[in-house]
Order: C-alpha cells, then structure tokens, then sequence
C-alpha cells in the first residue's frame, strides 16, 4: 500500500504543477469557458489523489485485498475523466 501513498503523492505534485501552469500560462490563452474546464479537470484529479493517498495510508491498517481494486478505480477515473477534461 506504500505504492499507492506514492502514487497518489506524485499525481498530487502533478496538480500543483497543472494548477500553476493554468494560473500562469493559459489565464490569457484560452477563452473563460475553457479555463473553468481545465480548472475542473485539475480539481477532480486533486480529489482522487486524495482519495489514492488516504488509500494508501489505509493499506497500513486492512488487508491489502481489499484496498486494491478501489485504488486502482480511481487511477482510472484520473485518466479517463481528468484526461478528457484537460
């Protein structure tokens, strides 16, 4: 479950980066409709690292079984629906 705290820490890291980068780089670019979607995707991919992270923490106190499919679950949201977002 260490993986999973580690996966979740870095698809985190990955959120400050896109959240910095759209702030900075995309405010005048792209058009306000645009924008709130890009800070959508960034939003949802912070909630689901979260929830990778605590995951990750819970992996130290219930069987490893159980955690492996929900974990998986939401690397699967991150990429299907912050990817389509973004």
């Amino acid at each position: 479950m260490k993986s999973w705290l580690i996966l979740g820490s870095i698809i985190m890291a990955l959120v400050v980066i896109a959240g910095a980068f759209g702030a900075l780089r995309l405010n005048d670019k792209l058009i306000p409709d645009d924008l709130k979607t890009y800070e959508k995707a960034v939003q949802y991919q912070g909630y689901h690292a979260v929830g990778l992270m605590i995951i990750g923490i819970l992996g130290f106190h219930i069987s490893k079984d159980l955690l492996g499919l929900p974990a998986m679950f939401f690397v699967i949201e991150i990429a299907f629906f912050s990817g389509s977002l973004y």
